[in-house]
């Protein structure tokens, strides 16, 4: 991991203690690789269209094993998330 551009990464380079880099959408959970790719409620519907064969095991290990084993998916999956991602954070309201 490391290249995406999320709180966990994008705190790093402002300074942000780790434990303060909050998902913009959750507001209460660092926002990690993990947590965007298997927990933000804001892409449920995205993981569960691109990942649905990844949501039954409760075991981290083997669904990050899974996951990259279908890169394509993968990819898809983190397209469309972080576009989802840019709509939502930069929302004119």
């Amino acid at each position: 991991f490391g290249i995406l551009p999320i709180s966990v990464e994008t705190g790093r380079f402002r300074g942000i203690p780790v434990s303060e880099r909050l998902c913009p959408i959750c507001k209460d959970v660092v926002e990690d690789e993990l947590h965007f790719i298997f927990s933000c409620p804001l892409y449920n519907n995205i993981r569960s269209f691109y990942l649905q064969d990844n949501q039954d095991s409760t075991d981290v290990g083997s669904r990050l094993v899974n996951i990259f084993q279908q890169p394509r998916k993968l990819g898809k999956f983190l397209t469309t998330a972080f576009a989802v991602r840019t709509k939502y954070l930069y929302r004119q309201d």
